[in-house]
This record gives C-alpha cells, structure tokens and sequence, in this order.
C-alpha cells in the first residue's frame, strides 16, 4: 500500500469515527431533554382521600300548584309548605 492509499483510510475512518461521535452526542442530548431527571430536580406524586361529616347543607325546593284561580293555587302551596315545615321541623333538621 502507497501512503496516499493509507492516508485516504485514515481519512475516511476518522470522519466515520466522527460521524458516529456526533450521532451519538446529539441522541444522548435528545434523550437528557426529554427526561429531565438530572440536575437539581424534586419530582413527587401522590394521592389522598379525605372522608368528613358536612357543617352545612343547604337544599332548594319549589312547590307549584294548579287550580281554577291563583287564590286556589296559593292556598295549596301554602298548605303544602306547612306541612313540609312541620315535617323538617319534627325531624330537628334545621
């Protein structure tokens, strides 16, 4: 073999080495930026269950009634909220 020969050898190993290196280099940056575990990082998870009687309920309620006339009508309401009252208040809900 010539010198020339070998020099192109050389050569042509040295920029495979390098192409590999580089390669190399940018899959290893490209793996570190997407997990991002090294360096000054705290990572924690976790979950948790809290089970509590609840201090305040509040609930809605609409009463309608139908009738001939709203006079009909409003003293069926009225009635119905008595009752309904009565029945909240003997079961010491409120």
């Amino acid at each position: 073999m010539t010198k020339t020969k070998m020099d192109k050898s050389v050569q042509i190993t040295l920029i495979i080495v390098l192409g590999v290196l580089l390669l190399g280099g940018m899959g290893f940056m490209y793996v570190n930026s997407k997990n991002p575990t090294s360096g000054n990082t705290v990572s924690a998870t976790g979950q948790s269950t809290i089970k509590a009687m609840p201090d305040l309920v509040t609930v809605y309620f609409n009463i309608e009634s139908t009738a001939a006339t709203s006079k009909e009508a409003n003293d069926k309401n009225a009635k119905i909220v008595e009752l309904f009252s009565r029945c909240v208040n003997q079961t010491k809900l409120l």
